[in-house]
């Protein structure tokens, strides 16, 4: 009996060091992630809010995270990508059925691993009602020229130069110019139109006060950017 006493202790000595290392270990904290952040939200259109413009977004957040848009009146969420480290852009071009409202807000949500953020944005104010640019001018081919000339200037006989005769002018040149002409002490600057590439017409009717001095040459004036080339035109009295 004594013997298997002392057994019992011996072992149990033999147990308690391990026990003891075991409870003297320190447990270890598990680190909390930081919660994400949602920084800001940018919005830019080419167009308002019409069907057919396309909106800009720009979000600034967590870094690594997943990202959307959810803008009532649009049937589906605007899926943002990360293209610089925690700037997350996308677009999204306004359809015909979409219906959005100004009044309603943008809500983004930020998302890492199981932790989620979300906030409401504004539009912009006047989003809804953009100026209205002037449609720009269509340009005017010009094509090279090494020299600027006019190659005629000639006006349609007329039987009598009296008040109501109407003086028609034509001008052969380079094309996509502007050109006009000048009657001496009658008129000045009359513009004339370019009916067929390098062709220009113009045409004055006379008035009973205007005194046409046939000595005094019709000047026409064709310019082609800054540069521009006269001609004269000396008319005759029947």
């Amino acid at each position: 009996m004594n013997v298997y006493i002392r057994n019992q202790v011996a072992a149990l000595f033999i147990l308690l060091p391990v026990a003891t290392a075991m409870v003297a270990f320190p447990t270890m904290a598990m680190a909390q992630p930081a919660s994400p952040e949602l920084r800001s939200l940018q919005v830019t259109s080419d167009d308002g809010l019409r069907a057919g413009a396309e909106l800009e977004f720009t979000v600034e957040g967590t870094p690594r995270a997943q990202t959307q848009l959810r803008i009532p009146g649009v049937q589906r969420n605007i899926v943002l990508k990360e293209t610089e480290r925690g700037i997350y852009t996308g677009s999204y071009t306004i359809k015909r059925q979409d219906r959005i409202s100004p009044a309603n807000p943008i809500r983004a949500t930020l998302r890492v691993r199981n932790r989620s953020i979300a906030a409401n944005y504004s539009f912009p104010a006047g989003m809804a009602n953009p100026p209205v640019a002037a449609p720009a001018p269509v340009p005017v081919p010009v094509p090279p020229v090494a020299v600027l000339k006019i190659e005629r200037f000639t006006v349609v006989p007329i039987d009598k130069v009296e008040p109501g005769a109407e003086l028609r002018f034509s001008l052969n040149g380079p094309a996509g110019g502007s050109a006009e002409f000048d009657i001496p002490g009658v008129v000045e600057h009359v513009p004339m139109r370019e009916v067929r590439p390098g062709v220009y017409e113009g045409a004055y009717t006379l008035r009973r006060l205007d005194n046409l001095t046939p000595s005094r040459p019709i000047v026409a004036t064709l310019r082609m950017g800054d540069r521009s080339v006269k001609a004269r035109l000396t008319p005759h009295r029947r």
